[in-house]
C-alpha cells in the first residue's frame, strides 16, 4: 500500500507542477502581450484593450489546462501501471 500511495503521490505531484508550469507561461505571455499594447486616446481604450487582451490569455491558458488534464486523465492507468512497475522494479533490485 505505502508503494502504491508513494506512486501516485509522486505522479500527483508531477500534474501539479506541470499545471504551474503551464500557468507561469501564460503569465509571461500575458505580461508581454499588456506590455506590448499601444497607446490609446483615453483611460477607458486602453481599460478596454487590457481587458480583451487579458480575456484572450486567460481562455488560451484555461483551454490548456483542461487539455492537459483531459490527456492525463486518458493515460492515467496506463501511466500508474508503468510507474508501479518500475518501482517494483527498483525495489526488487536494491534487495
Amino acid at each position: 500500500l505505502a508503494l502504491i500511495w508513494d506512486t501516485l503521490s509522486a505522479d500527483i505531484k508531477r500534474h501539479e507542477e506541470r499545471h504551474a508550469e503551464i500557468a507561469r507561461g501564460y503569465a509571461r505571455s500575458l505580461d508581454k502581450q499588456l506590455k506590448a499594447l499601444r497607446p490609446q486616446k483615453n483611460c477607458a481604450e486602453m481599460q478596454a484593450s487590457v481587458t480583451r487582451t487579458t480575456q484572450k490569455v486567460m481562455d488560451e491558458h484555461d483551454k490548456d489546462q483542461l487539455r492537459f488534464d483531459v490527456v492525463e486523465s486518458k493515460n492515467f492507468d496506463a501511466r500508474m501501471t508503468r510507474l508501479l512497475k518500475h518501482r517494483i522494479s527498483q525495489k526488487s533490485s536494491n534487495r
